[in-house]
């Protein structure tokens, strides 16, 4: 295998081992390790991409017993199994193991099996997926152990007051080597499955206020008595204490497992997603996400595209309501509505979009018995799906517009080990952000700081939405990359007041922030957008909106709510108040348009843009395949709604159309065509470097493929 050029980042080359071939891939962080530790770990990175990467399909079954309830697992059979996984003919299976209860699936010999378990089903699972040819892993939960909880009150977290978080373990406590990694050990090697989903783990961490976390603490900073409250100057210290021993608590069993099994994988939910937007230091194998949100999967299949690893959104196949949407404890039965077809097709393709496999959330009945006009329901997803590997496969990102998540901002305001959830405003201006770019027209990536500081130059618009604080060594590369034409957008009442940054922007603070609702100006009407707003005076930027007092289109409060400042060949444009976080609340019309017409009058000729929708909304992303480029674009006119008092279910998709794309080509294309085979046929013409695409209409997912 020759060596990746010097020019070549870390991104682009694992996006050339994946178009290689799977049974090829070398993940450029391994490249840093030698001998057998990193051949292995290849191989492991290896055989993930070859069944969970873009255009396959997996089902996870996540059922977790609570009691000994007889009725538990007792119809889970190799009959119903085998008859069920031919219909769908899915990649990969993930079956249930070992629940939050800390009840297994199996009879183990290490943990606690479920009382009166008469069957072995995770044996079952094995035996059938080895007939069929899948891959099998296991959902195996970790801190989250009631019943290592209740036998051993010493390995429990303790809260702020001293008491037993009972169901919840510390990761300091003898659990890890006594209990997790024999009880891991025994799945792997007697069960010999391909790989562990470890559930109830990184997103159930919190403070712990035992005598070992307090001793360890005190060693490590010197502080004898822990912060008991958010608002102690100590609390970010004592967060980042924590978030460090759960590295220390998963690098010891994920390498356990790695010693014992080297060809088992291991994948930890939703760690290095979007809200742990680290740099990879850990050993998985791959990176997953259960998420039970649309705009969840949108940011997080956008962000894990990047990480260099292998991934996947887990999309719930069922919607339930917030209360019962945990599975397993204090609950008689599974709940929830199984989705439709088109809204679970909708989540599927959006992994699909940005090069990840597509897998989903299902629940057997609580006998363990899988659902037939369920998985009927599958195999059309499943069709979906496979219909699409073509022009999924192989295929690399192609840099466009670029949103930051910074692990800095994330963890200088929160109050949490780890804001890991699905709810919209845990996420703060992220989602709001990456929508108002898709919806203004634009492909978009979302990176952490590292990432965009190695790829910045890849791209020709940049936003930090609300991002505070940006560190000088980010500010240094931004100024150098807009004053090479580079353009930036950054929004948040807080900018002008960084020194390095109101100097970046061509602004200083003038006065108070002003509190409460402002409006910016959207054609002839407004979007209101709530306080705090930073009056400002104009150091070399100019206005390119003035804020509102009030709705009506023309009454000004005085001051910019948005200035542009051009910079060398580049723009600096700065949005005054948080008008992302105002997106991710509120999507309205008003707003979109206002955001649409800043992001087209910097960066008007992206090479791909969707330039007008005639009804609905459509999101694309843009990916090169060998010689040709993949527009993929998807209908989001309608998506589901998990509010606590509204459900709502997508059933039927009103149809997308006619959708015009520019793409900007040197030369003119040999072919355009849509991709898959049924969908709705384009048509095209070529002019001086632009080629514009009409597709008629867009029912769920199609791509318009050209080639060059």
């Amino acid at each position: 295998m020759t060596s990746p050029s010097s020019s070549m980042n870390r991104r682009d080359f694992t996006l050339s081992m994946l178009a290689a071939g799977a049974s090829t891939l070398i993940v450029p962080r391994l490249l840093a390790q030698s001998g057998t530790a990193a051949s292995a770990a290849q191989r492991r990175v290896a055989k993930v991409a070859k069944f969970s990467g873009p255009g396959m399909f997996g089902i996870h079954y996540d059922l977790q017993p609570d009691s000994s309830d007889p009725r538990w697992l007792k119809d889970v059979s190799a009959e119903n199994l085998r008859t069920e996984w031919k219909k769908v003919k899915p990649d990969w299976i993930q079956c249930d193991c070992k629940g939050s209860a800390g009840l297994s699936s199996y009879p183990s010999k290490v943990g606690r099996a479920k009382p009166g378990l008469t069957n072995d089903p995770l044996r079952i699972h094995r035996e059938v997926t080895r007939e069929l040819g899948l891959p099998l892993l296991v959902h195996f939960c970790g801190i989250w152990d009631l019943a290592a909880s209740v036998e051993h009150r010493e390995w429990t977290r303790r809260d702020a007051g001293g008491q037993a978080e009972t169901g919840k373990i510390c990761v300091r406590s003898p659990y890890l080597q006594e209990r997790l990694i024999p009880q891991m050990l025994e799945v792997a090697v007697d069960y010999e499955v391909d790989g562990f989903w470890v559930d109830g783990d990184v997103w159930t961490m919190q403070p712990c206020y035992c005598r070992r976390c307090r001793d360890a603490f005190e060693a490590e900073s010197g502080i004898s008595d822990p912060p008991l409250v958010a608002t102690h100057p100590h609390w970010p210290a004592w967060l980042a204490f924590h978030r460090r021993s759960y590295l220390e608590y998963a690098k010891a069993y994920t390498d356990a497992v790695h010693a014992r099994k080297p060809d088992c994988l291991v994948c930890i939910n939703w760690l290095y997603s979007a809200s742990i937007p680290d740099p990879i230091t850990l050993g998985v194998d791959f990176l997953s996400g259960d998420a039970n949100s649309d705009d969840q999967i949108t940011v997080e299949s956008r962000f894990f595209a990047g990480r260099g690893l292998p991934w996947n959104v887990m999309t719930w196949g069922f919607i339930a309501p917030p209360y019962e949407n945990t599975g397993g404890l204090n609950k008689s039965a599974p709940t929830g509505q199984f989705r439709a077809y088109a809204e679970t097709c909708q989540g599927a393709a959006e992994s699909l979009a940005v090069g990840g496999g597509a897998i989903i959330f299902a629940r057997p009945t609580q006998t363990g018995r899988l659902i037939t006009w369920e998985h009927d329901q599958l195999a059309r997803v499943a069709e979906f799906v496979h219909a699409r590997r073509a022009i999924s496969e192989g295929s690399s990102g192609v840099p466009q517009a670029v949103v930051l998540n910074s692990a800095s901002s994330i963890y200088t305001r929160s109050i949490r080990v780890n804001e890991i959830a699905g709810h919209l405003a845990d996420r703060g201006a992220l989602i709001g952000a990456v929508h108002s770019l898709l919806n203004a027209g634009y492909s978009v990536d979302v990176r952490n700081e590292e990432d965009l500081k190695d790829q910045l130059n890849a791209y020709g618009l940049v936003v930090l939405p609300e991002s505070n604080p940006v560190t000088a060594s980010l500010v240094r590369a931004l100024t150098k990359y807009v004053e090479g034409g580079g353009r930036v957008v950054l929004s948040g009442s807080f900018v002008a007041g960084d020194p390095a940054l109101a100097e970046f922007a061509g602004v200083a603070p003038r006065g108070e922030t002003l509190s409460g609702y402002y409006y910016l100006p959207a054609d002839a009407e407004s979007s209101q957008i709530k306080g705090p707003w930073q009056p400002v005076t104009l150091k070399g930027a100019k206005e390119f909106s003035g804020l509102l007092a009030t709705p009506e289109a023309g009454d000004f409060a005085g001051t910019p709510a948005i200035t542009v400042r051009a910079l060398g060949k580049g723009q600096v444009a700065v949005i005054h108040g948080a008008a992302f976080a105002a997106y991710t609340r509120d999507r309205s019309p008003q707003l979109g348009r206002s955001l649409r017409t800043l992001f087209r009058t910097l960066w008007p000729n992206p090479m791909v843009l969707i330039d007008s929708v005639g009804n609905g909304i459509l999101t694309s992303n843009l990916r090169k395949q060998d010689s040709r480029y993949i527009v993929h674009l998807l209908n989001r006119t309608i998506t589901s709604q998990r509010e606590t008092t509204v459900r709502r279910h997508v059933e039927h998709l009103p149809p997308v159309g006619p959708v015009k794309v520019k793409m900007q080509l040197a030369n003119r294309p040999t072919r355009v065509v849509c991709e898959p085979a049924d969908a709705a046929q384009p048509v095209w013409e070529w002019s001086k470097g632009t080629l514009s695409v009409t597709v008629p209409t867009v029912e769920i997912h199609s791509a318009i493929v050209v080639e060059t």
